[in-house]
């Protein structure tokens, strides 16, 4: 087994884990635990000194976002959300909302803006990333397609990524590969922490 492939079993078998922790997570349990996230991502730093929003709308055992993309409407600053733009490769693009009737259920069912322009995200942009578990370390495990690795890529440096989740799917290690992004900032519903710097 060469080492790509080691490390997509262990990628593999984390999910799979997690599905299980997800399955046992009551929807009351996920609405509290949400609540007490949008609470902590409001009062954090980046929050306040972001020029715009990237938001993204939570599913199944993410966190529930619609109060932080309606808290950034709110404050008049610019929310920009994604839609996928290609599957292959993997490429989301991001467009400006002003109302959130607007979404619709996108390729994989998520609802998304309707085609549009395409928004070009501002330098100091707080981006929120979704994340089927995360680590203390900016480490981030995704659904495996690659679309925010691809799309942070692109803008590192220049934004704030935040990686959301909820507090059970905080994990000692995420295994991350070359390619992998890391995060600035790691919300839960526990609290809103820096990433330490790597040198």
């Amino acid at each position: 087994m060469t080492t790509g492939d080691a490390m997509a079993a262990e990628k593999a078998r984390l999910r799979a884990e997690l599905r299980r922790v997800a399955e046992a997570l009551a929807p009351t349990e996920r609405w509290t635990r949400s609540r007490r996230l949008v609470r902590a991502v409001l009062e954090s730093e980046p929050w306040h000194t972001a020029t715009a929003v990237v938001g993204f709308v939570g599913r199944g055992a993410e966190p529930d976002t619609r109060p932080v993309l309606e808290a950034a409407l709110a404050t008049g600053r610019p929310l920009l959300l994604p839609r996928v733009s290609s599957r292959r490769p993997p490429r989301l693009s991001f467009e400006a909302v002003s109302d959130l009737g607007v979404l619709e259920a996108g390729t994989f069912g998520i609802p998304e803006p309707p085609p549009g322009p395409g928004a070009e995200i501002p330098a100091g942009a707080l981006v929120l990333v979704p994340a089927v578990a995360l680590d203390a370390q900016g480490g981030r495990l995704g659904h495996g397609m690659g679309f925010y690795d691809r799309a942070l890529a692109d803008l590192s440096g220049a934004v704030t990524a935040m990686g959301l989740c909820l507090a059970p799917f905080l994990v000692s290690r995420v295994p991350t590969a070359g390619h992998d992004v890391r995060l600035d900032w790691i919300a839960t519903d526990e609290g809103v922490v820096r990433v330490p710097q790597v040198s």
